[in-house]
Order: C-alpha cells, then structure tokens, then sequence
C-alpha cells in the first residue's frame, strides 16, 4: 500500500481582469467604438489610479455613460477583486467558490498532500488518577473527501533534547467528515516528557469498510454515572466499536472515559445496541463523545 505524504505535530508537555475592448473584430466587418478617455478618478477626494494591468486608459466614456475598472474600484476600497470566467462574474470582497458537483461514478482522486491539509487534530493530555497512568489523546477530524488508515509515530525527548522513548498507534476505517481517535500510553520514561514529536502518515483505506456515521448513540445522564447505549445501523457486523467520552469544564478537560461496545462474540451486528455504564468522576460543563468501529466486508454503501 503506497504511504502519503506525512505532516508535523509539535506537542510541548506544558501544565500537560478584467478586459475592455476598443475594436469589436466579427469574421467579416469590424465596429469601432467611440470612447472619451479623458475621465479621472477620486474616492473621498483622493485620486485613484483607475488603470489596469493591459494598458487600459483610467477610465471612460462611453454613449454617455463613465465606466471604470473593478479593479480599480475594490483597490480603492480595499477589496479583493476576482474573475470566475465559469461564471462570467465579477466579485468584488468576500466571496467563497461554489462547490463543484460530482457524478456518485466519478472517482476523487487521491491527493496526500491536500488529504493532510484536511486534517484538523486535536492533543489531549490525561493522567488517570486511580492507575497513575498517563495517555496522550489524538483526536483526529477527518475533513477530506477520502475514508484514511492513519499511523501515528511519535518521539518524546526530555528538557536536554535527549530521545527518552518512541511510541505510536494506528487509526483505520477513518470515515470520511467524522473524528477517529489515537490513544497512546506513555510510559515511565515518557511520562516527563519535555517535549514530543509525532508523525502523521495517512494512506487511503482499502481493507476495511467505514462504519463510523451508521453508529449512532443514546446517552442518560444521572449524577455519578453516564450510561451510553450505541446501536449499528448498518447492513454488516461492526468489529472495534469503541466509545470515547472527553469531559471538559469552562474548555479545560478534567476527565476521560473510554469503554468498548460489543457483545460476548467481540462484535456489534446489524441492528445490534449494547449499552455501557461509564463512571464520571468530576463535574463538568461540556463532553464531546466520539464513537467508532469499522467492518470486514467492503460495501459501496460502507466505504463510499
């Protein structure tokens, strides 16, 4: 399988033309237009160089009435000015492209480098007081048009910039338009950390059908424990549901809970829910849940 292109994550372990034209040219005649160019430009009493990149007279009169290039007029505003010969449009300021259709047969191709540009991550840093133990969360927004295995390689280094230890993880059946989430347990050494360095590699999923928007939840809150009920809505087994729970209070995470959803056979099937008690340990105002889970059997409806 071809690896992509790789992107840098840097983590610091701190508390954790417009054109006129004179002559008119038909296959046969040609029509001159009478044009006065003697015509100056002022906006807010300041002169406004009116030319264009063409060599086109500032500005001009034509059967009456003044015209003056769009460029002209966003510079002297301080807007950006735009051409969309699709369109046969002028904008002048803001303006966002419209989205091109594509055929449901037509195949995206797979670009690494604009697929790493569409991924927003997000590191979080966790000590479990119960264990002592320390995990570094990648969450992980997929905003490409791609379904991704994505690797994670990290290196960690104390405040002397010495190497004191490697780890890594991997996420596949990233969905596209979803969240897939790395865990990663740091050891002894790795615990203090100065800071670390993690490779994001990305390659196209072929091995496994994307189930993460067929999985849907249902939440009942009461003060000390979460009870979360997930179900597969999709045609096939769902193998590696797992449920994360990220705890925050006025933005700052205080608390994370990570449980697996699947039955005695180690799998969610099709029209399955299992339900899961998640202890909570501090108040909170806000939780993000991200739920995930991938298949075996590759489907059109699943990996598309």
């Amino acid at each position: 399988m071809k690896r992509g292109r790789r992107i840098w994550i840097t983590v610091l372990a701190i508390a954790a033309a417009f054109v006129f034209f004179a002559v008119i040219l038909n296959s046969l005649d040609v029509e001159i237009l009478l044009v006065k160019t003697d015509v100056g430009v002022r906006v807010n009493d300041a002169d406004v160089d009116a030319g264009y990149l063409h060599g086109n007279p500032e500005a001009f009169i034509y059967n009456g009435t003044a015209y003056v290039a769009a460029n002209a007029v966003g510079n002297a505003f301080g807007e950006k000015v735009s051409w969309v010969s699709d369109e046969r449009m002028v904008y002048i300021g803001e303006h966002r492209a419209k989205e091109t259709m594509q055929a449901e047969n037509v195949a995206i191709s797979f670009d690494a480098k604009s697929i790493t540009n569409d991924l927003n991550v997000d590191v979080y840093r966790f000590k479990d007081i119960h264990t002592g133990s320390v995990f570094l969360f990648f969450v992980i927004e997929n905003q490409s048009d791609h379904n991704l295995r994505i690797n994670a390689d990290l290196r960690f280094y104390n405040k002397n910039g010495a190497l004191i230890g490697v780890s890594g993880g991997t996420a596949c059946a990233v969905e596209k338009k979803t969240k897939q989430v790395i865990d990663v347990y740091l050891g002894y050494s790795e615990e203090n950390y100065a800071s670390a360095e993690c490779v994001l590699s990305v390659e196209e999923e072929t091995s496994y059908c994307c189930l993460t928007t067929q999985l849907t939840y249902e939440t009942d809150w009461t003060k000390y424990i979460e009870v979360v009920s997930v179900t597969n809505n999709s045609d096939i087994t769902a193998e590696d549901v797992d449920g994360h729970l990220f705890f925050f209070k006025k933005g700052k995470l205080i608390d994370v809970a990570v449980a697996s959803f699947f039955d005695d056979d180690y799998e969610l099937k099709s029209g399955q829910t299992v339900t899961r008690e998640l202890s909570r340990r501090k108040d909170y105002d806000a939780v993000e849940i991200i739920i995930t889970g991938y298949g075996y059997a590759i489907t059109e409806e699943g990996n598309g």
